[in-house]
């Protein structure tokens, strides 16, 4: 007979407060359920079972048909640091457009993935620095094709966005980051002036103690 996903949830659930090891190959098979919410309870309990030697069980949910199950397995990779061709790969990929661009990730992954390379650290992905295209989501893009599309995406505002590649900056940054953050400082948003400011202050602070 069949039975309502949320059965499936709470019976993964339920293994997780068991703290049975033995359990966790039960857990397992759940990453694959159909429904989202199992496959993303199912992450949960298999970090709590067997911690860091997980990663590669979560690899493969980067590439998952649902928004929240990428966002919940990026920050649990971020959590154990992994630096995993792929998980790198991800991640690069999920910062290079904004919102509303073409090409763009929905915007919660964006953001598990600014979260997560601040974790991470810098490193390159075919090639490139991750700082690259983080500086680049900084600039403003005012065509008219370009507002054109973001209105038909539905994009407003995507100051938040911009905010957080500027708390990440803030992290990963050097000097040379510092210098290229200087035109920001005179951005037409008060918030991203306020994070660009701060994130220049963080990333010499932190050089004068390297």
């Amino acid at each position: 007979k069949h039975l309502e996903w949320y059965v499936y949830r709470n019976a993964v659930l339920l293994a997780a407060k068991t703290d049975c090891e033995a359990a966790s190959d039960d857990v397992c098979k759940y990453l694959s359920h159909p429904h989202p919410r199992v496959r993303e309870e199912a992450i949960s309990a298999l970090s709590h079972f067997r911690g860091k030697s997980a990663m590669l069980d979560f690899v493969p949910l980067l590439s998952d048909t649902d928004a929240s199950v990428r966002r919940k397995a990026i920050a649990l990779l971020a959590r154990f640091q992994c630096r995993v061709p792929l998980f790198l790969s991800t991640l690069a990929n999920s910062v290079k457009a904004g919102p509303g661009k073409p090409g763009a990730v929905p915007e919660p992954v964006a953001l598990a993935a600014l979260e997560a390379i601040k974790s991470v650290g810098v490193f390159e992905s075919d090639g490139v620095d991750i700082r690259a295209p983080l500086l680049r989501n900084l600039d403003r893009e005012d065509s008219k094709l370009k507002q054109w599309f973001k209105k038909k995406q539905k994009v407003v505002n995507d100051d938040r966005f911009r905010c957080a590649v500027l708390d990440t900056l803030a992290v990963i940054g050097d000097e040379a980051v510092a210098t290229r953050l200087k035109p920001v400082l005179r951005d037409s948003s008060p918030p991203v002036r306020a994070k660009a400011a701060a994130a220049i202050k963080s990333i010499r602070e932190r050089g004068k103690t390297s």
